[in-house]
């Protein structure tokens, strides 16, 4: 997890690079349009990191609000979204703050970024997944959308640990419904794959994707949504 914390607050290009090789069947993107309209939507979005999701749905919407605690990540979602022609608003906002925030939207999205929070301090899975369930409900007047891992290099969807698994069973309780959906990494080469993924993951992936000689990495991602209509 501290590798992680570091490549988000230090590592954004590096990030950036990552999660260009993510999902490259487009399953997240064709799930998300047709699960939404995305058409004159409001948005907020945390953990918007360098802005992968958020091109997936942003020039249909409205408008968007971009929150990320890391000022380099916004910085990097600043130049990958500057073809985009709607009003975007980034904002430097830690996820421990969303009692801070004020506004009405109609969608409420987060991606890979409230698992962290939760797993930083497991004694208080309870506490901060009824803040961040209140507060994201507050917001938003149509949706709740939260995307988390279910695992990494790995061949059947599962949390990785027990902190995850708590997360997500108090999610689906508060009555967010799961989906699963195939994220697999792509790259050029094995060697490509192992650099890449193993600055953010470790060593231990990284051997292990040059011993297999392997270009495609499995990964499974949860998406939990909210639909406040039901």
């Amino acid at each position: 997890m501290n590798r992680m914390f570091e490549m988000y607050q230090q590592y954004a290009d590096r990030y950036d690079q990552l999660v260009n090789h993510e999902d490259y069947a487009g399953n997240l993107k064709r799930f998300l349009n047709d699960l939404i309209d995305w058409q004159g939507k409001t948005v907020c979005e945390f953990g918007c990191g360098t802005g992968r999701v958020t091109k997936m749905y942003a020039e249909r919407a409205a408008s968007c609000l971009l929150c990320d605690n890391s000022a380099q990540m916004l910085e990097q979602a600043a130049r990958n979204l500057s073809g985009i022609t709607r009003p975007l608003n980034l904002r430097e906002l830690d996820n421990r703050q969303l009692d801070t925030l004020s506004g009405n939207f109609d969608i409420v999205i987060e991606g890979w970024s409230f698992g962290h929070l939760v797993a930083a301090e497991p004694e208080r899975i309870e506490y901060w997944t009824d803040f961040l369930v209140q507060h994201c409900s507050r917001l938003a007047g149509q949706l709740v959308i939260f995307i988390e891992t279910l695992g990494t290099d790995t061949e059947q969807p599962k949390p990785p640990g027990p902190s995850l698994a708590e997360f997500y069973r108090l999610l689906e309780a508060s009555g967010f419904v799961r989906s699963e959906l195939r994220t697999d990494y792509r790259f050029e080469n094995s060697r490509k794959a192992s650099e890449i993924m193993g600055a953010f993951f470790g060593n231990t992936m990284a051997d292990s994707i040059i011993a297999r000689d392997i270009k495609v990495i499995p990964e499974y991602t949860g998406v939990w949504v909210l639909d406040k209509g039901r």
